[in-house]
């Protein structure tokens, strides 16, 4: 019985002793881990590194910032960071405004029991040169200035500006080239089309400014972004100052609209004999204040274009038969038909006066002791209407001159 029962027995001996060596292998607890933060540090400036990090777990409330300048074998603190709240996100960031120029720094962080929970970064700083000073990154000094170091960085910098720089311009230069072809394009077009249409050279310049302006300056704006020039600031300085301005000249820019309208509507030419605000002459010139006019007297009256779209236009240039009207008053006693016989009279065998249709005399009205008749007639020069209506009342007068019957 001894001899069956002694293999069980070893076996059973042979595996508590395997599971107290796995008891003692084995910890009694496995304590929480904190994370090791990845640290980068960016050079700014021979006198600025920024530290950032993440901590998505929020896992520790403190940072302390430690450095070292010999390599890493001695951290001293330079500063703390608040943590753990939620809020900020896991971003955090530190600037070191305190290393010394042409230095080799290490980072890392620690919590406030100085343990660290970062890995180093390492920053070496550059020699101080002249474009951190234009970039108020850096403040000079004598010593600075008299370095030969100080200018070989600002070569060395300058340097890699502009291996930075030249692409970005070489893509700036290509955007506002197109630009300009696009400005070139609708030009032509523009030209083109108001040469057809015949429109005064002052509004033929007007507009050719504000398409070259426009394109041009949006042009310029996108170019400007491609190299790191922000122009938000100056097109709202540009804005306000306009919007003063706008304000301050309405009549101008009220006017200036209206010559835009009076170029689309095309109630008259230039060269036109029009009546305007009971003004009679040619036009001679639409500018982009005012409709200028020359009268037969010779004096050129500057019209506002508001006026001129506001007030009654007569266009007598735009329909080839012209009407002269010629007020006549005679006597009630007078026989009308020998009055018309009289005063058509008068027209026959002038050249200036079309045929067809024929003169005529027409009765306006009848009043107590007098009737009121328009001698009316076609001319074929409408620069002669004032002249000819001047000349016929003088004609008119004389031939009822002749058939008044002696009182």
């Amino acid at each position: 019985m001894l001899k069956r029962l002694f293999p069980a027995v070893l076996i059973l001996l042979a595996l508590a002793r395997f599971a107290a060596a796995q008891a003692a292998t084995e910890p009694a607890s496995q304590p929480a881990v904190l994370p090791i933060l990845k640290l980068h540090a960016d050079v700014v400036s021979s006198s600025q590194v920024n530290l950032t990090w993440y901590d998505v777990a929020n896992a520790y409330k403190r940072y302390l910032v430690c450095r070292s300048d010999d390599g890493g074998k001695t951290f001293h603190p330079i500063g703390t960071q608040d943590g753990g709240d939620k809020n900020l996100g896991p971003k955090y960031e530190f600037d070191d405004t305190k290393p010394k120029e042409a230095s080799t720094y290490d980072y890392r962080l620690e919590d406030p029991d100085k343990s660290v929970i970062s890995i180093v970064a390492e920053a070496q700083t550059p020699e101080k040169n002249l474009l951190e000073a234009a970039n108020g990154q850096t403040k000079l000094q004598l010593t600075d200035i008299t370095s030969a170091a100080f200018w070989l960085a600002t070569l060395d910098a300058a340097f890699d500006w502009l291996k930075k720089f030249l692409p970005q311009f070489f893509v700036a230069a290509i955007i506002f080239f197109i630009f300009y072809l696009v400005h070139l394009s609708l030009r032509h077009l523009m030209a083109r089309s108001m040469k057809r249409a015949n429109i005064d050279p002052s509004i033929h310049d007007l507009l050719r400014g504000v398409l070259k302006w426009s394109i041009l300056g949006f042009g310029l704006v996108i170019a400007f972004d491609q190299i790191g020039v922000h122009v938000t600031a100056l097109l709202t300085g540009i804005s306000i100052m306009g919007l003063a301005i706008g304000l301050a000249a309405q009549d101008s820019l009220s006017n200036l609209i209206a010559s835009i309208v009076v170029f689309w509507d095309k109630p008259f030419k230039v060269g036109d004999w029009v009546t305007i605000d009971g003004h009679y002459g040619r036009v001679q010139r639409v500018t982009f204040r005012s409709t200028r006019i020359l009268t037969q007297n010779g004096d050129v009256i500057a019209c506002p274009n508001t006026m001129v779209l506001g007030s009654k236009l007569i266009n007598h240039s735009s329909n080839p038969m012209n009407w002269v009207n010629v007020p006549i008053g005679i006597p009630d006693t007078t026989p009308i038909e020998r009055a018309r016989a009289a005063l058509l009279a008068t027209t026959a065998g002038d050249s200036r006066l079309m045929a067809d249709p024929p003169p005529k005399v027409v009765m306006d009205s009848i009043n107590p002791g007098a009737v009121n008749l328009f001698l009316c007639f076609c001319i074929k020069d409408e620069a002669m209407q004032s002249d000819l209506l001047q000349e016929y009342l003088e004609k008119s007068k004389n031939a009822l001159d002749q058939i008044r019957e002696p009182v």
